[in-house]
């Protein structure tokens, strides 16, 4: 009685917060997945599908993960240099003088949805890079003892954005990041204009939409 009891008040407070009935939600899930097992729909649509619906999109307003804009934008890609997989030192304000955009996400062998998040926008990454003009640098927080399974992770991933080594999280202080996953973007001039902090599913497709908008306002910039 009491377990049945505590799922009708949770259910009651998502239909609350998100503004749907679980019958709705309970309902869209069997059918997308049905279609997935007939094949009806290719993986990348039933993602979409999966991740899109406006349900999902008021959940994740709602939820504990924040993003920021406005305070982001008097912040910089710092003068750091931190070292890639084979040990060479690369600059990080070096990535806002080549004229691209720039999203760091910062992740750890050990956070599952780290790995998540970076495996989904490695689906898209390709396209990204050709549609954007983007470049992505994924900053392993692990320490002395865990970076060592960075490089088979990321190989085993298919990972072909950059990775850094932040053992000592530099970065994470110098940019004011506390925790994993938290994902941002820079302006082609190393000016941060976006971040987030967490990861759910379909996190991606909202970092794609600032992706779209700091891109747009890059061409409409007025030459000097």
């Amino acid at each position: 009685m009491l377990v049945c009891f505590m799922a009708l008040v949770v259910s009651k407070h998502i239909e609350q917060k998100a503004g749907i009935s679980i019958r709705s939600f309970l309902t869209h899930c069997k059918q997308i997945t049905d279609a997935r097992l007939l094949n009806k729909v290719t993986k990348r649509e039933f993602r979409m599908r999966a991740k899109v619906p406006a349900y999902l999109q008021k959940l994740s307003k709602k939820s504990s993960h924040r993003t920021k804009t406005d305070k982001s934008r008097n912040k910089s890609l710092p003068d750091l240099t931190l070292k890639d997989m084979n040990g060479k030192p690369l600059n990080v304000s070096e990535y806002g003088k080549n004229g691209k955009l720039t999203v760091i996400c910062f992740w750890a062998t050990w956070c599952k949805p780290c790995i998540k998040e970076l495996s989904n926008i490695a689906e898209h990454y390709e396209e990204w890079t050709k549609n954007y003009n983007l470049q992505l640098l994924a900053v392993s927080v692990d320490d002395a003892k865990t970076t060592l399974r960075v490089p088979s992770i990321v190989k085993s991933k298919k990972w072909k954005f950059d990775i850094l080594l932040d053992p000592n999280e530099e970065l994470m202080r110098s940019l004011g990041v506390s925790s994993s996953p938290f994902s941002l973007l820079a302006d082609k001039n190393g000016n941060i204009i976006y971040e987030h902090e967490g990861y759910v599913e379909g996190d991606e497709f909202a970092l794609e939409e600032e992706i779209k908008k700091a891109a747009a306002d890059s061409v409409n910039v007025p030459q000097k």
